[in-house]
């Protein structure tokens, strides 16, 4: 009888819906743009479980996930107090409720074993600027992890890319790995004109979908119907190390990968655009004529928050 009163509030396919989070708009989750960027250091560890029998030691390496983001430490052999001193710059929409996960892992040639994990809230880093501690891992007897965490600033004054790019050289870490100085943000709208090739003897849509190419990176955007005019609106970020001698790459393809158009741009002009920001249509280059793209890009600067910013002169 329970179960059929329950039931009386409920629709087919049977759920029910509760907000999880007060005043929060369901419609913004996919395009929740990642504004908060957060600089996280993995320090060392101490105490660590040994999990080989024979050495009585430990192969660590740490996971971090984020923000739909995933990277990983090197492997240390043999030790179960490591220093990895690593550097790792990750974004984060101002979805609430979000989490760092640090998970370290024993190196093993058939399976890596855990050895504890622990997290910390985004909103506590945002609200602190930078923590620097110990956490104590869980499910395991022992273990602790030392990271640092710091925000960083998102600045749109191209005139500071010189000194952030000087400073980053300063900050390098022990292994010599350089840091992000910012972040292209890209909003991929739709194309308009585009060439629709129909997949022979098939009944099914043609496809098209967007590669971003910057760099070695390449992200690409979902699939959708190419009738000619297909719609993505889709976010795509990268973070970059040194984008003045870089360019942002654009290539429409349909499902068999073959190239519809493509347009490209130097990041250098992107600096040099005022607030550092292009959007509008662009024309592709394709064998249809008048084939063009809607999208915008955006360069921020990513500066500590020690960074000094002298107030611009009236």
């Amino acid at each position: 009888m329970i179960l059929d009163q329950i039931a009386n509030f409920m629709v087919s396919p049977k759920y029910y819906t509760q907000p999880l989070v007060a005043n929060f708009n369901i419609m913004e989750l996919p395009f929740a743009e990642p504004r908060n960027a957060l600089r996280i250091h993995v320090l060392g560890a101490r105490n660590l479980v040994a999990n080989d029998f024979f050495s009585k030691k430990s192969d660590p390496y740490v996971i971090v996930r984020g923000g739909g983001t995933i990277v990983k430490t090197r492997v240390i052999s043999k030790n179960l107090n490591p220093q990895w001193n690593q550097t790792f710059e990750i974004l984060f929409s101002v979805l609430p409720m979000q989490e760092i996960e640090f998970e370290v892992l024993d190196k093993d040639v058939d399976r890596d074993h855990p050895l504890g994990s622990c997290k910390i809230a985004v909103s506590h880093v945002l609200k602190k600027k930078c923590l620097d501690k110990w956490l104590r891992l869980e499910n395991v007897e022992s273990g602790e992890l030392h990271i640092k965490v710091e925000t960083l600033r998102l600045l749109s004054d191209s005139a500071r890319l010189k000194k952030v790019l000087k400073l980053n050289k300063t900050l390098k870490s022990p292994k010599n790995e350089e840091l992000s100085s910012v972040v292209l943000y890209t909003y991929i709208e739709r194309a308009s004109c585009l060439p629709v090739i129909k997949p022979k003897k098939s009944k099914l849509n043609p496809l098209a979908t967007v590669d971003v190419v910057v760099g070695d990176t390449v992200k690409r955007t979902g699939a959708q119907i190419n009738t000619g005019e297909p719609e993505w609106k889709e976010r795509l970020q990268f973070l970059l190390k040194n984008p003045l001698h870089e360019k942002v790459k654009l290539m429409a393809r349909n499902q068999r990968n073959l190239l519809l158009g493509s347009f490209s741009v130097p990041l250098s002009n992107l600096i040099a655009a005022k607030d550092m920001t292009m959007e509008g249509w662009f024309p592709l280059e394709s064998k249809e004529k008048n084939s063009k793209i809607k999208l915008k890009l955006q360069l921020r600067i990513l500066a500590p928050r020690t960074f000094r910013v002298k107030p611009q002169q009236q």
